[in-house]
């Protein structure tokens, strides 16, 4: 699955959701990739921290 937005130039990012078949039932692995001036600035920690505990609730919901 793929999403993308934000301000060409200024920021913009590439955010991919990859499934993958593994013998315990499905991997999940997102990744992002930034660009535009405003990298050189930018902290994803926040982002990183949000998509982190949205995996977390996600197998939560999908182990109950």
């Amino acid at each position: 699955m793929h999403q993308g937005g934000g301000y060409p130039i200024i920021l913009t990012y590439d955010h991919n959701w990859y499934l993958e078949a593994v013998p315990e039932g499905t991997k999940v692995t997102q990744y992002e990739y930034y660009t535009g001036v405003y990298v050189l600035f930018w902290d994803p920690t926040a982002a990183r921290l949000a998509y982190e505990q949205g995996n977390e609730n996600l197998k939560v919901r999908l182990e109950s």
